[in-house]
């Protein structure tokens, strides 16, 4: 079925492969500087899932490039590699319905 939201698939990202997690602490302004940031570690060959956890005005963090790798992207589906195609077009036949609560 894969991960049922955002934070379980970084903690399953953190276990399981956790050179492709990278936490950013540092205070950055919410301008400019993720994407500064982000285009640096594209410099340099890195795909890493980025979590940046002070940003300037906001107390959310910011989380980018989750599907930066094939493998990475496998683990959100639940699926192998090899089955990410076949994965994607079977996902249409079990949509879940939202709940809309008024």
């Amino acid at each position: 079925m894969g991960n049922p939201n955002l934070q379980t698939f970084i903690t399953q990202v953190k276990e399981t492969m956790p050179s492709d997690l990278l936490e950013v602490r540092e205070l950055l302004s919410l301008s400019f500087e993720p994407t500064a940031y982000m285009g640096e570690l594209a410099r340099m060959g890195r795909h890493s899932l980025v979590v940046f956890k002070n940003l300037a005005g906001t107390s959310f963090p910011v989380v980018t490039n989750v599907f930066g790798t094939r493998r990475r992207y496998a683990l959100a589906l639940g699926t192998t590699e090899d089955k990410i195609t076949q994965e994607w077009l079977a996902r249409p036949q079990r949509a879940i319905l939202p709940i809309i609560s008024i």
